[in-house]
Parts: C-alpha cells; structure tokens; sequence
C-alpha cells in the first residue's frame, strides 16, 4: 500500500475522531443534566454509526439477578427495552457477554461474521443484526455497557470504526464520572440541607471570604429573617451590639488560620430579645486539601447562661460567707500546711493571705503544750475523718495569744486517700474570761458562804450558847432552892423536865454549830477535823471510817481546808445514802507541790452510762469547789469494787498558799 495513500487516511480518521470527541466534550459542557448529556452523546453516536438503537445498560455485573436500559436511542420504526421499561431477568446468555465485556477494555463486535454472537434472546426481542458493545467503568458505582445495534441489517465495521467507538466510550466514561459525582453531590446537599432544616441546631455555611452563603430555617426561625437579609455580612445585624466587634475580630482571625474555632455572643431573637449562643466552626476542605469556606452549627446556651450566672451570685454569696464568717475557717494538708483560710482567721491572725498560703505550718502559730495536742489528734483526724472540741492556744503575728476552739472533718479522694482537713475555729477567748470571772465569782460566794456559816456559827455559840448555859444555871439554882422547901417538892419534876429541854437544845445547837463550821477545823486543822467527822459518823451510822495521813506539812490555807472538808463531807454523806457499804477509808497526802485525798468504800459503787441528770448534786458540788482551786477530781470503781472519790488540788509555787 502507497505511503502517500495512507497518510491523508489516517490524517482523515483522526480528525474525524478529533471532532467526535470534540462534540462529546460539548455536550457534557452544554449541561449539568446527566439524562442531556447522555442522550446528546447517543445521538452522535447514532449519526456517527449510521445505527438503529444507542443505549446504556445498567449494571454490566455477571452475578446480578437483572438488568436494565437507563437511556437509549433510537430510529422511530426500531424501539428498544427503555419504550418497554422495567427490569429483564438475567440469563446465562447475557450473563457470559458481560464476564466477557468486564475481561476487555476494547469494544466488542457481535454478528454472524465474527467471533461473538448475539444472545438468541437479544435477537428474537429486539431485532439485532449486529451490534457494538464495550463496558463503562466510571468511579463510582458498578460498570455500566455502552452499544449500539444495526436492526435493518448487519453491519460489520472496521478497525477505524472500532477504535472510534472505543474512544468514544473512555470519553463516555469520564464524562459519567463527573456527572455522577456531580448528581450525587446535588443529592448529597439536598440530603444535607433537608436533614440541616430539621436540625434543632442553627446551621450556617461561609465561603472562603467569610460570607455567609447558607443559613438553616431554624436559624431563620430563630431570628425572624429570610436567607437574603442574612447573606453575606447581613447576620452581624442580629448580633448584639457589644459583641460585635470581639466575634468579629476572633471570626476573621480563626478564617485566616483556616482553624476551627468556638465562640459565645448574643443573638437578636424573632420576638427582639436577644438569646446567648455557643457557635462552633469547621472549616471545609475538598478532597485536594483546597479550602473551601465554613460550616458551622450554634445552640441557644439562655438557660445554661442564667445558670452560671445564679451560680456565681451564689458563689459569691457562699464565699462572702465563707470570708466574713463570726467564725474562722481553715484547711490543712496532710503535712499540716495551711492551704485554704477565710478573712475571719486572717484579721484574728494579723496575716495576710500571701503571708500565709501555702507557706505557713499550723503547729508554727500555736503554742507548745497545743502543738503536742495537734501531734496527738491531727493523725486521728486524717484516719477517722473528725474531731471534736479541740482547745489550742494559737499565737498571733505581735506575738499575744488567743485560745481557740476548733472542730474538723477530712476531705478524702476517690482512692479514700486524705486531701486536706476542713475546719472550724471560734475564738474562745470572750468566754474563757467570761468563764474565769464566773468562777471567781463562784469562789467568792463559796468564801462569803463559809465566812456567813461561820459567823453563824460564833453567834449562835457566843449569844444563844450563853443564854442556854444560864439557864442551865438558874434551872440548877431553882432545884436547890425547891429542894429546901417540903412544900414545894411537887415542883422538882417539873423543874427536872426544863432542865433536859435545857440539855436537848444545847446539844442541837452543838449540832448546827458542826453543822457550819466545825470548830475543831478552825483550831486544831484539816487532819483533826478529817478524823473528828470520821469518829461521828461511825458514831451516828454504824459504818466503820478510817484516816490515813501520808505526809502532813502542817498549817493548809483556809480555802483549801474548807474545800476539802466539805467534799469529805459530801462523799461521806453518798456512801450512806447510796453505797451500802461497811467501810471507808480517808486517805490524806500533803506535799509541797500538791494535796490529794481520796475516800473509799466497800459498797456497791456507781453504774456505768450513768447520764448528767442522774448524777448526785453533790458530786456537781465537789467538782464546784475542785474547779474553783484549779484542781482534779475523778469518779472511780477500784479492781476489788466499791467507790473511789480523788482529789488533786496543786499548790500555789514554794509552798505559798493564796491567801
């Protein structure tokens, strides 16, 4: 064959195949539509061909239960499947063809004359003499087959005709690939705005400008404008005026960053108020990285605001009762650093707050003898969460001192590990004055009683004591005188009488005068007086009383003589009115520091749980008058049984009693 022959040829069917393509290329310019685009293409092809019938089959998959002609065209007097519609049941026949087609990327000719026949069914239902096919691959989705049929007569094309079409149909699919995409993104945002419109959300879009190009109807609803009035720049109208510029500023540096970003402002409601939003926004990116603008999704946070704001009023409010509390509170960690103090503790203190958190240790601001009762109840208070009731004597920043009294729980973790003490002090110190003159006053009226009872005492001894005693003398001059005379022995016994009642009101005013105040205290000391009482009250109950003396340094202060005296009286007068005892003993040591006597009996003792109210008054008593001397007293059921009644009153330093 001449060179010079085959050259204008093939420069023939290149322009040719130039120039389909070309007008497949317009088609799918001319048109978003994909239906318009694909017949557009059938119908090139068509003219192209010279052919009957162009269609598209769907889906060209051998295991599929049917198939069907989304699109064809044709010449009027040869209809195809698209004019009967529905599904065609798959056969083996087709079946093969589309194995066939899906192994080659090359188009295949069927007809009488060549290597690939018409399926009989295909034949029979729509007159085909011969025909193209060749499978689409777009993708998206399963393969589709693209074909032609001659139906007037069988036409067998050449290899110019084939490569055409083949062409055509890689056109075809790249072609399908952007319509596809193209409907299902269309799809995708109708999808997207149906399902954004429902949304109880606001929903906006902006492009890459900071536009707003897309508002929600609840957005719309929200602030009772249309999508045009929000377009653009027109939704800063609805936002509050104060915030306007602070979103704005914080909106624009968020785009230029290309970041996503969160914000709070004040949106104008339909009804004119304005409702806090929380407004979080993405940016969009295409499958290539390149920006595309932002989405962003916003809730109305009203509630959640008015919320936090109550919340910090009551915050304020708990904290400004917390700092100006009547009481002082604290915190301590577990190494007993003060990590929390109100302004009460402060002012009492003379501290400042940076002077004291997290710098200062506790048992650095108290005294020695309440460092070691913090040594000793800190760790109880980390184990057992509490205590109750604690006297600490804490040290201020000039140095004086105030006592305090303080309760504590423990904060724990979820691990049940200690985090920090939380306490409660209340400066005692209004009533431990209030306390020391009540005693003093006490002891006063103690003394002023005692003095009372003991000028009693003298008056009743000195004037009616004198007054008994002369008539105990008249009486005993009027029985002589009566005895002298027979006549008037009659009288005698009625002079006898008077003379006993003289007797009987001696001896009861012998007993008042004891009763106020021993003599035998005043003259002859504490230890006489100790056994004197003892003598008479075996004398009078029968129950056997016994004094011992361990040490006795002689001369003992008034005060305390009578303190002593009147709690042995006392716990002489329990053990016959409560102990059934046989026998008690008084024991009396006198040393230079410190005086202790103890009484103690063999009786039934005292039970156990006994409340306040049951408690004898005098024992209330001798506690009373142990108080007063700064003493000690306790209450006890010694190991072989009965009760025990102890007391310890120290004495004033060098031996100098308090006069």
């Amino acid at each position: 064959m001449n060179t010079d022959r085959l050259l204008p040829q093939e420069l023939s069917h290149r322009l040719r195949l130039l120039d389909v393509l070309d007008r497949i290329t317009q088609a799918g310019f001319a048109s978003e539509n994909m239906e318009d685009v694909l017949s557009s293409v059938l119908d090139l092809v068509l003219d192209v061909f010279d052919a009957d019938r162009a269609w598209f089959l769907y889906p060209c998959d051998p295991d599929a239960p049917s198939w069907h002609v989304p699109l064809e065209r044709t010449r009027p007097e040869w209809p195809g499947q698209f004019t009967l519609g529905g599904e065609i049941a798959m056969t083996n026949d087709v079946s093969k063809v589309f194995s066939e087609l899906l192994r080659t990327n090359a188009t295949i000719q069927f007809g009488t004359h060549t290597d690939h026949t018409t399926p009989q069914s295909v034949v029979e239902q729509f007159s085909v003499k011969s025909q193209l096919q060749i499978a689409l691959r777009p993708k998206i989705g399963n393969a589709w087959v693209f074909g032609l049929h001659h139906c007037k007569s069988e036409v067998m094309h050449d290899e110019e005709d084939m490569h055409l079409f083949t062409a055509i149909a890689h056109r075809i699919s790249d072609t399908l690939n952007v319509l596809i995409s193209t409907r299902q993104l269309r799809e995708s945002e109708v999808r997207f705005r149906n399902l954004a419109d429902h949304a109880p959300a606001l929903i906006w879009m902006a492009d890459t400008r900071n536009l707003g190009t897309w508002y929600n109807r609840r957005w719309l609803e929200y602030t009772g404008r249309t999508l045009g009035q929000e377009l653009g720049f027109g939704w800063i109208e609805g936002m509050h005026p104060d915030d306007r510029q602070r979103c704005a500023t914080f909106c624009q540096t968020a785009f230029d960053g290309q970041q996503k970003f969160d914000m709070e402002f004040r949106l104008r409601r339909a009804d004119g108020t304005y409702g806090w939003i929380a407004d979080t926004g993405t940016p969009r990116f295409d499958e290539h990285g390149i920006f595309l603008g932002y989405i962003g999704y916003c809730w109305d946070i009203t509630e959640r605001k008015q919320a936090e704001e109550l919340l910090f009023k009551s915050s304020e409010e708990i904290k400004d009762l917390y700092n100006n509390a009547p009481c002082g509170y604290h915190s301590l960690d577990k190494d007993g650093i003060i990590r929390r103090i109100n302004d009460t503790e402060l002012a009492w203190l003379g501290y400042t707050r940076d002077e004291v958190i997290g710098k200062i240790k506790w048992p650095d601001i108290i005294t020695p003898a309440s460092q070691q009762i913090f040594r000793e109840n800190f760790p109880r208070l980390m184990k057992q969460g509490f205590i109750y009731e604690l006297e600490i004597e804490i040290i201020r920043k000039d140095g004086t001192i105030f006592t305090s009294l303080i309760n504590a729980t423990a904060i724990y973790d979820s691990s049940g590990d200690f985090v920090m003490s939380r306490s409660t002090i209340i400066n005692i110190d209004g009533r431990k004055l209030a306390e020391r003159q009540l005693h003093n006053l006490a002891a006063h009226l103690q003394t002023v009683r005692e003095e009372e009872k003991a000028g009693i005492s003298r008056e009743i001894h000195d004037d009616l004591g004198g007054t008994l005693t002369a008539l105990k003398i008249e009486a005993h001059w009027l029985k002589t005188e009566l005895s002298a005379n027979k006549k008037t022995i009659p009288l005698l016994d009625h002079v006898e009488s008077m003379s006993q009642l003289i007797n009987n009101a001696t001896a009861a005013m012998r007993n008042i005068i004891t009763g106020l105040r021993p003599t035998v205290l005043d003259d002859l000391g504490l230890l006489a007086a100790l056994e004197w009482q003892a003598a008479q009250f075996y004398k009078r109950t029968g129950i056997r009383c016994l004094v011992n003396c361990i040490g006795d340094k002689g001369d003992l202060d008034k005060q305390y003589s009578i303190a002593l005296f009147r709690i042995s009286q006392e716990a002489l007068t329990n053990v016959l009115r409560h102990s059934g005892a046989s026998r008690v003993e008084i024991e009396f040591h006198h040393s230079d520091e410190e005086i202790v006597m103890s009484v103690i009996d063999n009786g039934r003792g005292m039970t156990k749980n006994r409340t306040e109210a049951s408690i004898p008054y005098g024992i209330h008593g001798m506690r009373e008058r142990v108080d007063q001397l700064g003493g000690r007293i306790s209450f006890d059921i010694p190991p072989g049984g009965g009760f025990n009644v102890t007391v310890i009153l120290p004495l004033p330093a060098n031996g100098a009693e308090e006069t």
